[in-house]
């Protein structure tokens, strides 16, 4: 036994898991699977976004997650895409809205007057367009609208939880298409839903008492209390369709507080390969400079890039 303790173990294989197990390059089956789910979602229409009501305008209330002027233009504008979505844009969209459309019945039936996917006519708040409101119904003699999204783990991990810091809240946009859709509704009172693609830990979830907690949250807010954020997006929504009617493009202006300065403007699209950079100036001096992720997921990027500032 000792002699054999003493032999050399040079010659004998290394483990597996010392080269892991990375997947096959000739993934024939995941890739025609993928393939043939992208031909379905083309053919059922899904890449395109209709207009609940399409005489009202050009506006849509989910364009409120735009908050690149230029890139809004864009999107009222109905400009082709020089970047459009990929197989992979499509699936990371196809998994919410395929969530969203599973829970469209139970919505209605959650709360007596319950209306689910409610048309929202924004001419009613002065905005030439249209929208949906995911729910709208009354609780505790208040109207009350919702707005639920889906989002990856990561992303709830850092709204919801102390992950990396304070939780940050839902996304400024998500809060505005509520607020304005809530206007139109006459409600007073608004909730946002976030449901997880993936669970957190039950450590993590400590604002809940509830095991959903590890995958659903929600925030709380007044109408009135959005009220600054509502009246400031109608005067860039008007200004935006001056400039529609007037065929003159704006400036990369970027609008959300909680993320850039304010008169934050982009002057290289591809700054750093997967992120935009953003200036902004006190007159001709320059006061602060950084990134944004928006360019990465811009449909424009490179229409924008040869557009110029």
């Amino acid at each position: 036994m000792a002699g054999r303790i003493k032999q050399s173990i040079e010659e004998l294989p290394l483990a597996e898991r010392q080269e892991g197990r990375p997947p096959a390059r000739n993934n024939f089956v995941a890739e025609a699977l993928a393939e043939a789910w992208y031909e379905q979602y083309l053919a059922e229409g899904n890449d395109v976004l209709e207009h609940s009501i399409p005489e009202a305008g050009p506006y849509r209330a989910s364009m409120a997650g735009s908050r690149c002027d230029r890139a809004l233009y864009y999107r009222l504008n109905k400009t082709e895409p020089s970047n459009p979505p990929s197989i992979a844009d499509a699936w990371r969209m196809g998994l919410g809205s395929m969530i969203h459309a599973s829970l469209q019945e139970i919505l209605a039936g959650l709360f007596p007057d319950a209306v689910a996917e409610a048309v929202t006519d924004l001419r009613k708040i002065g905005i030439p367009g249209s929208g949906h409101a995911d729910l709208a119904f009354t609780y505790k003699a208040k109207r009350t609208l919702v707005e639920v999204k889906t989002v990856g783990g990561f992303q709830f991990k850092l709204k919801a939880t102390r992950f990396k810091g304070p939780p940050q809240g839902p996304r400024y946009g998500d809060v505005l298409q509520a607020a304005l859709q809530a206007e139109a509704h006459d409600c007073e009172q608004i909730v946002i839903v976030y449901l997880a693609m993936e669970n957190v830990s039950a450590d993590m979830a400590d604002y809940s008492d509830s095991e959903a907690g590890r995958f659903a949250a929600e925030w709380h807010y007044t109408l009135e209390q959005l009220q600054p954020m509502v009246l400031a997006e109608k005067e860039r929504i008007a200004r935006l369709i001056e400039n529609l009617e007037s065929e003159t493009l704006p400036p990369r202006e970027l609008h959300d507080p909680t993320e850039y300065p304010e008169g934050a403007v982009v002057v290289d699209p591809y700054g750093q390969a997967t992120r935009g950079t953003y200036h902004v100036k006190d007159g001709e001096q320059l006061s602060d400079t950084g990134t944004t992720w928006m360019c990465g997921y811009c449909w424009h990027r490179d229409l924008c890039t040869k557009d110029g500032e």
